[in-house]
């Protein structure tokens, strides 16, 4: 496993040593060994890692001999967990009466200690840590991966956050709690005794203060770092192999958790903040002497607030909502203008005082309109009436003027429509009133 993990290439004979090993080894139940079902596990991991077939070494498969539950559990919590990580290394499937809910439940209902199995005590092997937490992990919900966060408060007390796996911290909630707080640095880490990667609440430092956000305080068991360079504890106890802390809320909501007033889930939408609002307290009314009488006749002070609303923050904000690959695409209540008349031919003899008739019109109605008398080829008026997205554009042309015809372009959809210019002023006046409530 190590020569596949590093990328080397697996030795010369190396495959044909295995199948002689198990030709030699298999009983009649496929198991290599009468106590130690971790010998089959072994090997499935190994013959997997090189991309082997388990169920054919010399005609004997290795997946049978993990069938026995009874079998399984004589190496104690051991057995099952390395069977579990065999079985996930290429998910294969269970047989006889073990399952992969049996194995969990065995391997949760353990009391896991300092030495109680192989992989959490001072003889673990961090690389099958590693691999007994990934095979672990989609058995546990995801926030029984707890999170650590070092910091300190502006006090200068060390403090250990620990948040649910899946949650960052609430940096607003933090600073509520422990004021101008920032996160510790490497030093600090060493000063406070803490490994940085691997902090965790069991044997923690007694330099450090701990606090845990409130969705853990129901959490049976988690998955944390054990204090010690390349440890994690499976499955530590709160109130066993650690001391309950302290609760707060101080994890970032997301979707989906549980509403901390009516326990229903949370849901996430974009926003876009286009004003604010300030809570002032009696701030200001005490300075300025405001207040009012109450039920008992007795004065007070007036609770103050205030709010505001960004003119510029908003009108990014509907461009941010109301455009297209062209440009703009402003609603006709807020365009800074409703209508562009554009003449294709700036100073011709027709499509000019047409033009201005046509705006003019319009501007009796009480639409506001721009016209576009610019000297520049048509295909660059297009592309910057687009490009300023106002919700109607009024296209004159000589084909269309020589017929009384103009054409009528909506910017959100795209639709021309061919309009005679006696009646167009009228038409838009009409459908832009309805549309400016």
């Amino acid at each position: 496993i190590g020569l596949s993990r590093s990328g080397r290439t697996v030795p010369a004979g190396y495959y044909d040593a295995v199948v002689e090993y198990v030709k030699a080894k298999a009983d009649a139940n496929e198991r290599l060994h009468r106590a130690k079902v971790t010998d089959n596990a072994r090997i499935i991991l190994a013959l997997t890692a090189i991309g082997k077939d388990v169920t054919n070494v010399g005609g004997h498969n290795l997946l049978k001999g993990l069938d026995d539950m009874a079998y399984v559990q004589k190496q104690g919590i051991n057995g099952p967990i390395w069977t579990l990580i065999a079985l996930d290394s290429h998910n294969y499937p269970t047989m006889g009466d073990v399952t992969r809910e049996k194995l969990i439940g065995v391997i949760l209902d353990a009391q896991l200690t300092d030495g109680g199995w192989a992989l959490s005590g001072e003889t673990a092997d961090p690389d099958m840590t590693a691999m007994a937490i990934q095979a672990l992990a989609p058995y546990y919900k995801t926030n029984e991966t707890v999170k650590a966060f070092a910091l300190v408060a502006d006090d200068g007390q060390g403090w250990v956050v620990f948040v649910p796996g899946d949650h960052e911290v609430n940096e607003c909630a933090l600073e509520h709690r422990f004021g101008e707080w920032r996160m510790m640095n490497e030093e600090e880490l060493v000063a406070f005794g803490l490994v940085k990667g691997f902090i965790g609440p069991k044997g923690i430092s007694d330099k450090v203060h701990v606090l845990a956000d409130e969705s853990l305080r129901a959490q049976k068991r988690w998955i944390c770092g054990a204090n010690e360079a390349d440890y994690h504890f499976v499955a530590a106890e709160c109130g066993v192999d650690f001391p309950e802390p302290e609760y707060a809320f101080v994890a970032a909501a997301q979707a989906g958790d549980a509403c901390p007033c009516c326990g229903k889930p949370l849901s996430s939408a974009r926003g876009i903040e286009m004003g604010q609002t300030f809570q002032l307290g009696t701030k200001y009314s005490d300075a300025m002497g405001a207040t009012f009488a109450d039920e008992n006749g007795v004065e007070q002070p007036f609770l103050m607030g205030c709010y505001g609303i960004g003119v510029s923050r908003t009108l990014a904000a509907i461009v941010e909502q109301h455009n297209d690959e062209n440009g703009i695409v402003w609603p006709v209540s807020v365009a800074p203008y409703e209508v562009a008349v554009i003449p294709l031919a700036c100073g011709d003899d027709v499509l000019q005082p047409l033009a201005e008739k046509v705006a003019a019109e319009l501007a009796e109605q009480g639409i506001e309109v721009v016209l576009d008398d610019r000297d520049e080829r048509p295909g660059v008026k297009f592309a910057d009436n687009d490009l300023m997205g106002f919700p109607f554009q009024v296209v004159i042309g000589k084909k269309s003027a020589a017929a009384g015809n103009v054409e009528l372009k909506c910017r959100a959809t795209g639709e021309r429509t061919v309009v005679p210019a006696a009646e167009v002023a009228a038409q838009l006046a009409e459908a832009i009133k309805a549309q400016r409530a």
